[in-house]
């Protein structure tokens, strides 16, 4: 366990001492502002420590992906079952980077191509377990903050998933993922049910599925909870909440992308980031009051819930944190970008929310993008003709 103190305390040192840039100037981790600026452990931690490599080859199992004939997890690709559904998927994903995430990617470096690139800290509110996406837009983060209302959960046991358990996880896997590939988001009372399964115990599994899919190497990953004053405290990543009180409030990864030389962090922290929720969260409030401005933010399929007065406090932080914002119109309503404070660029087309949504139509963005609008060239989001916006907060002597 020390090890791996030493191994967070390290990554999290290199991290804090890299120099100030344009979205550069924030800690990796929002930590309290005491001299102490290391996250503090747990000291209750007595479960045994897993092997770490452990993690990532979990991933890349479930994600049907090669493994190491060294691995503990070989002999288990050798199933017929996982032989089909490694077959099944890999093309999927091979069909779907080949259409919808290149087309992302090509955008990002030709219209965005500095947040794209120097992006330190990537905020994703109400992004339930969608790293894929944060990804696409953002692929060179330090470090990726996702907060949802979906549960935690627990990594997947592969060994104990054995005979007539396995196809009907790969089936549920395969549930939890498809709208994700298919419609660009999540549903939400479909995720509820799909990763609320007894096989699938919340976002974890989908997490580490999208980290070893988007080629990124898992090299540690552990629960977290936060203190009082937003504190980042680790607990052990072992199955569930075993041996604690209550279920952790997150989880986070410790990662390194292709030709990386440096750890980068994805953090997931279940959490209701209403205006009551951060009221009774006084943690979850503290550890989004340490972003440090200099963020970028990324929103998109969010429900139109920070057009309700009862998301004004999320809304506010973004607005104040943030050094872009890049966002659908299911996010920030547009009158709440000060034009003389932002820089606004449109893509795509709009015209009105989906009939679910039609209450939350914004006469002045319809005619903001009659005005002037840039091409977006792939859907994202609930309608069939997408839209982005891009906020960059201006600078003193632009404003």
């Amino acid at each position: 366990m020390e090890k791996r103190k030493i191994f967070f305390y390290i990554m999290l040192m290199v991290l804090l001492a890299l120099p100030a840039a344009f979205c550069r100037a924030q800690q990796v981790m929002p930590v309290a502002p005491d001299n102490n600026s290391t996250p503090r452990f747990s000291a209750d931690v007595k479960t045994p420590e897993p092997t770490i490599v452990r993690f990532n080859d979990i991933a890349r199992y479930i994600a049907g992906m090669k493994i190491s004939a060294g691995s503990g997890l070989y002999s288990l690709t050798k199933n017929a079952i996982w032989i089909n559904y490694a077959s099944v998927t890999g093309g999927t994903w091979k069909h779907f980077s080949a259409t919808k995430i290149k087309k992302i990617t090509g955008w990002a470096q030709a219209e965005i191509p500095d947040l794209s690139r120097d992006c330190r800290t990537l905020f994703y509110p109400f992004s339930g377990p969608d790293f894929l996406y944060a990804h696409s837009f953002f692929p060179y983060a330090d470090t990726y903050i996702l907060v949802g209302l979906e549960p935690v959960g627990c990594a997947p046991e592969p060994e104990k998933l054995q005979g007539a358990k396995l196809g009907p996880f790969f089936k549920m896997l395969d549930l939890s993922i498809s709208d994700a590939l298919t419609l660009s988001f999540f549903r939400t009372n479909d995720m509820a049910e799909e990763i609320n399964h007894k096989l699938i115990t919340g976002t974890t599994p989908v997490l580490m599925l999208f980290l070893a899919r988007t080629g990124n190497h898992i090299a540690d990953m552990r629960f977290i909870d936060l203190t009082d004053n937003g504190t980042i405290v680790y607990r052990d990543a072992g199955p569930g909440s075993k041996g604690y009180k209550h279920v952790p409030r997150g989880v986070a990864f410790a990662f390194q992308g292709r030709g990386d030389t440096h750890m980068r962090n994805l953090i997931y922290i279940s959490a209701d980031i209403s205006d009551k929720g951060l009221e009774r969260r006084g943690n979850v409030r503290a550890f989004l009051q340490h972003l440090q401005p200099g963020s970028i933010t990324y929103v998109k399929s969010a429900s139109y819930l920070m057009h309700k007065n009862y998301f004004s406090n999320i809304r506010s932080l973004i607005l104040e944190k943030s050094a872009a914002v890049v966002q659908d119109d299911s996010a920030i309503p547009y009158r709440f970008f000060d034009k003389d404070a932002w820089d606004i660029r449109l893509y795509g087309t709009y015209s009105a929310p989906i009939e679910l949504f039609k209450v939350h139509l914004e006469k002045d963005l319809k005619e903001a993008y009659a005005q002037d609008s840039k091409k977006l060239g792939f859907r994202l989001g609930y309608a069939n003709q997408s839209n982005m916006l891009v906020a960059r907060k201006k600078t003193q002597a632009q404003q």
